[in-house]
């Protein structure tokens, strides 16, 4: 499950990609490290119980192609900073980078320095919104975020080569630029409504071809999705069903998929179980599950057992849905 790259404010600016869109993404030609990762891996947080380390590392002629994956990767460990001490997350990076880049040390020796190079950056970066903070300013909405996106890619090549900087951050800051863009048009007085909406048009129709499949691809799934439900209810194997998604998208993108359908099957089938096991406990009637207003001591405790039986305690913040609370 891709976790978003977890960064102050000042680099995120107000964008970010829908998590339905690496599905699409086509893994590089070469070798795709993110192969070696091994599925049974242990949790390193809790707060990461069901998800898998993002980052689809590809080595190309015994070299680390330098992409956006990588940040990827970094920053799902680094999420877990509150939970683990920094030097524990550093040793996780370090330790799955040498798993996935094990054929190569000099795409092993690249990432580590890169992972180097991005720590200090991130340092720079809280520094820099510091300073944004305690500024005042009178610059409108969108003239505040074009100067930080100005002042963020000059921290951006002097804390990397240029060649990485734009091989790392250049998608990012296409899809800055762009929502300063519409910011503009939104706040541009001069503009009557159908100005602005063909303003927006006219920003559509040029976006760049990467930009332009991010904000089409959560419709593209929906649409294969519902293509995948009538196979199913026709009686398509699952075989049919990942050979379909290969086919519409990529054999990485149908297996990712298919693990998804997989992980909620499970759940909906530990949910299933739940409920049958709290309605016995609790002598609740058949039919949509409604758990009492008010609970004795003993349902309480009786509640929480079967709660800590199904599931972890992230999880259990997800139940209230299907106990029947608003």
């Amino acid at each position: 499950m891709r976790s978003l790259p977890v960064l102050p404010a000042a680099a995120g600016i107000f964008l970010t990609v829908t998590g339905f869109v690496w599905f699409l993404t086509e893994p590089a030609a070469g070798v795709p490290a993110a192969a070696l990762n091994s599925a049974s891996a242990p949790v390193f947080a809790q707060s990461m119980q069901g998800t898998r380390p993002d980052g689809q590392l590809t080595i190309r002629h015994d070299q680390l192609q330098v992409d956006p994956e990588l940040l990827y990767l970094f920053d799902y460990y680094l999420s877990a900073q509150g939970e683990k001490p920094l030097p524990q997350i550093l040793e996780a990076i370090r330790a799955e980078l040498r798993q996935r880049l094990q054929p190569s040390s000099q795409a092993l020796a690249q990432a580590e320095q890169l992972l180097n190079r991005y720590l200090d950056y991130k340092k720079a970066l809280l520094a820099l919104e510091k300073a944004e903070n305690s500024s005042e300013t009178k610059l409108n909405t969108a003239a505040r975020l074009r100067a930080r996106l100005s002042r963020l890619h000059q921290l951006r090549v002097s804390m990397f080569s240029e060649k990485d900087a734009l091989a790392l951050f250049a998608l990012e800051e296409m899809r800055d630029a762009d929502a300063v863009r519409r910011m503009e048009i939104f706040e541009d007085t001069k503009l009557s409504l159908a100005e602005k909406q063909q303003a927006y048009a006219r920003l559509d129709a040029n976006l760049p071809a990467r930009l332009k499949e991010e904000r089409e691809a959560p419709q593209r799934i929906q649409n294969v999705e519902q293509q995948v439900a009538q196979m199913r209810a026709s009686g398509a194997s699952e075989q049919d069903v990942y050979q379909f998604r290969a086919m519409q998208f990529s054999a990485d993108a149908a297996y990712r998929l298919q693990e998804l359908d997989r992980e909620e099957q499970q759940w909906a089938n530990r949910i299933q179980l739940y409920q049958q096991a709290l309605r016995q406990a609790l002598q609740l009637p058949d039919g949509p599950l409604h758990l009492p207003a008010v609970l004795t001591p003993s349902q309480q405790i009786a509640l929480q057992s079967l709660r800590n039986q199904f599931f972890s305690p992230q999880e259990q913040q997800r139940l209230a849905a299907y106990e029947g609370r608003s």
